[in-house]
């Protein structure tokens, strides 16, 4: 309003036709120039999440009005795998948008938060609870229109961790709500969930672009995974210097990781750090070039007491996986710089998972602006109902024997830059059992302590 008011006062507003135009263009610019930086940021914030809700409105409505698509052809079934089973396989795969705002993710669940003092946090009740929403009555209508779902009962209850690994097993996303004594979980049955598939993932300009400068760039990367209360430490410093709290508390954490230590849950933690080698200018990866590269990086060693340079994590996120699917549930990234870490974690991330025969990645939740860092990585809006049929297709038994089930990320494993770049752009990736599978050459080098 200031801008237009002092623009609209100069003698350029005056001025007709589209020199008057250009003249108050200009204006514009010179009262622009006259704020304060922090102002001029508020501006562009204003002006990108103005341009972002437009955008979501006008594909809102290019969904609406679109027919069902056909049946997806064998070919492209099997690049949206990409080396899984593939989604939408043999069923008609529907379009889903990229973009939805935040007014309309809340809209969808006006009812928010249900909460009944006699539903224990039992996996029976639960089961209740699941096949109540899943009716036709009015009472399931309503019950939908809910997305938190909270449990009452004694703290270690709450806490369970089988418990919180079934929820998640469910669909359900859990942050945590109060502070201090009387935190405690908060379920939510998402109205959307943000998709990744690796079609999508494939396509996305802004990963393209990446994986481009990475190739060019010739810095060596590497993912390393654990399940540490080192990596939770880095979270929760970042998380509480930009936000002032950190949902995924020291208690939430603990309990992922005794739950992920069951061997009888289809429940795995991940902590996902992202290691930048110092000095490194190789150019473009091979595959002859892979094992070396790999090697000299364990002959190395990742222990705590090396370089804080060259061994502390830049970048890093905690998620979980239920059989074939991953989700993401909180980053962290260090000072911004040139590279954008927190872009390079990600789409590494996105490369692995899919070597690793993951069918799909949740980002969680999915609105723009402020999460439209997962737009541009290729994800999907879809509703609670096509998300939960999708992650029953992937999941796999709740219950199992030990050992079995899809084989996933493990702590230790490693995914190098130089591994995770080849088939990109074109170039033909590393087959079964190859270095290109995303494991490091040596039988034991993965297992390393950090």
């Amino acid at each position: 309003k200031l801008l237009n008011s002092s623009a609209a006062a100069s003698p350029a507003a005056q001025t007709g036709g589209a020199s008057g135009r250009a003249l108050l263009g200009r204006a514009m610019e010179q009262a622009f120039a006259t704020l304060s930086s922090d102002t001029q940021e508020e501006v562009r914030r204003k002006q990108r999440e103005k341009k972002l809700t437009k955008l979501a409105l006008r594909q809102a409505a290019k969904a609406a009005a679109a027919p069902a698509a056909p049946p997806l052809s064998a070919s492209a079934s099997a690049s949206v795998g990409a080396g899984a089973e593939g989604i939408g396989a043999g069923s008609l795969q529907k379009e889903f948008p990229d973009i939805i705002t935040l007014e309309a993710y809340f809209g969808a669940c006006p009812y928010g938060r249900f909460r009944d003092p006699n539903l224990a946090p039992t996996e029976a009740n639960l089961e209740l609870l699941l096949s109540i929403l899943k009716g036709k009555d009015k009472q399931a209508l309503q019950l939908n229109q809910c997305n938190y779902f909270q449990f009452s009962g004694p703290k270690a209850a709450l806490w369970d961790p089988v418990f919180n690994a079934r929820l998640a097993y469910e669909g359900f996303f859990t942050i945590t709500s109060g502070r201090g004594a009387s935190n405690e979980p908060l379920p939510e049955l998402q109205p959307f969930y943000g998709v990744l598939t690796w079609d999508n993932f494939a396509a996305s300009k802004h990963v393209r672009q990446t994986l481009s400068r990475l190739r060019r760039g010739g810095r060596e990367y590497r993912l390393v995974v654990s399940s540490s209360l080192g990596s939770w430490e880095l979270l929760e410093k970042y998380q509480k210097d930009k936000h002032g709290t950190n949902w995924l508390t020291k208690q939430y954490f603990e309990m992922m990781q005794k739950a992920a230590a069951d061997p009888s849950v289809n429940f795995q933690v991940h902590c996902i750090d992202l290691f930048a080698a110092e000095g490194s200018t190789e150019p473009q990866p091979t595959r002859h070039s892979v094992r070396a590269s790999l090697m000299s990086w364990w002959r190395v060693g990742a222990s705590r007491s090396a370089s804080e340079g060259e061994r502390r994590p830049v970048a890093g996120e905690i998620g979980f996986s239920i059989g074939k699917v991953y989700t993401s549930l909180s980053g962290w990234t260090g000072e911004r710089t040139a590279e954008a870490l927190g872009t390079v974690q990600l789409v590494l991330l996105g490369r692995w998972l899919q070597q690793r025969g993951y069918v799909f990645w949740s980002l969680g939740h999915c609105y723009s602006p402020g999460m439209e860092y997962k737009r541009q990585l290729g994800h999907r809006i879809y509703p609670r109902a096509d998300f939960l049929e999708l992650l029953d297709k992937h999941r796999g038994a709740f219950r199992r024997a030990a050992g079995a089930g899809f084989a996933g990320l493990a702590d230790g494993d490693v995914g190098a830059s130089a591994v995770l770049l080849l088939g990109a752009e074109g170039e033909a990736g590393a087959g079964p059992g190859d270095v290109g599978e995303g494991e490091v050459p040596a039988k034991d080098a993965a297992r390393e302590p950090l």
